[in-house]
């Protein structure tokens, strides 16, 4: 089973103002915004320009010793989009990009917690081999790879999707 683990300890706020991506008013407006409304810390960063979606998701990546990639740079075959139902992909933010004999690559916006990891190796009876790259490059190719039309999804696929709740809210701009 894949455990994923901070290389750091550090917060990813605290990465962010070390690398000087953000200045401590950010963070501090950013924290309490969170604090106020939940949600992930670097969306909010990302919502209020204080920062690039890309600089966070390289920093998470960074965080946890993961590789960084555009998911937008390849093309997925047939048998690898069949390995998840559309559902997971939506709800979790996630691509699967390659099968390699055992492995499975997939592309994840954010992080997914260890007990996701461990659902998606039940479900696709692989080791599953965590990158990190945008959610709007995942959304991306969803849309791109997996479904020629929104109209096509199912009933809870159009739910994840049109839920704020999930951050891919088809109205909200760049997405």
């Amino acid at each position: 089973m894949s455990r994923l683990s901070r290389i750091t300890k550090k917060r990813l706020g605290e990465l962010l103002l070390e690398e000087g991506m953000i200045v401590q008013d950010e963070l501090s407006k950013s924290l309490h915004i969170q604090e106020q409304n939940g949600g992930a810390l670097g969306e909010i960063m990302v919502e209020k320009k204080f920062i690039s979606e890309v600089d966070v998701a390289r920093v998470i990546a960074k965080q946890f010793g993961l590789p960084f990639i555009d998911p937008n740079q390849y093309t997925i075959r047939d048998e690898v989009k069949k390995v998840f139902p559309e559902a997971a992909l939506l709800k979790y933010r996630f691509v699967p990009l390659d099968v390699f004999g055992d492995l499975l690559l997939v592309v994840v916006g954010g992080i997914l917690e260890n007990e996701v990891v461990e659902e998606l190796e039940e479900l696709s009876n692989k080791k599953v081999h965590i990158m990190v790259g945008t959610i709007s490059s995942i959304r991306s190719v969803q849309l791109e790879q997996f479904h020629s039309d929104e109209e096509e999804l199912t009933g809870l696929g159009n739910f994840l999707l049109n839920n704020d709740d999930f951050g891919f809210n088809s109205n909200e701009e760049g997405a």
